[in-house]
């Protein structure tokens, strides 16, 4: 982004005070979050350039089962990526135990060569580790909202495929998002 202030998109309002898609300026961020607010930075500069260009989100019903079975691409996303070198930012709505107990695993985002777009994004970032959580949201009996970022390293403009990647017991992944922040 050129403007020194992020700008935030809402994905979630447990309270029912902002709508999925609102856009907030930073110090609002900030105040929505400690209310609990599902935020992901964006960038609005980009949402010009393609209908999936900056932002993507997709709900997934009941939910996708992240299997123990074995790591593996979870919640296809896609993205059209401007810019060379940028963020990339995940968040992801699971609903899991309400007492988080047996809960393990671990998501993280991941380039998805196998889908229709221009080949994989080199990516490194963060994943989520869910064993690690300790106590439940209150304000989403059943459900956490996690997420990370990573480096995106594109070799061009273009439209790019992406996934959740991992494994865990006792998880549904209920939507998942993903935007791109470029040059920070």
């Amino acid at each position: 982004m050129t403007d020194s202030k992020m700008t935030f998109m809402v994905l979630e309002d447990p309270n029912g005070r902002l709508r999925a898609g609102e856009e907030l300026e930073e110090t609002l961020a900030r105040r929505a979050s400690l209310e609990g607010v599902a935020l992901i930075p964006v960038d609005p500069g980009t949402f010009g350039r393609s209908a999936i260009a900056g932002f993507f989100r997709r709900d997934w019903g009941e939910g996708w089962e992240v299997s123990r079975a074995g790591a593996r691409p979870l919640c296809p996303m896609a993205l059209f990526l401007h810019g060379r070198q940028s963020k990339i930012h995940w968040r992801a709505r699971v609903a899991v135990p309400p007492d988080l107990k047996g809960l393990t695993g671990v998501l993280r985002l991941a380039s998805d060569s196998s889908q229709a777009g221009h080949g994989p994004v080199g990516l490194s970032g963060t994943g989520f580790d869910l064993g690690k959580l300790h106590e439940a949201d209150p304000r989403r009996p059943g459900a956490l909202v996690v997420g990370g970022w990573c480096d995106a390293h594109a070799v061009s403009d273009g439209f790019y495929g992406f996934s959740l990647w991992g494994e865990a017991t006792q998880a549904l992944v209920q939507w998942s998002a993903i935007s791109q922040v470029v040059g920070g």
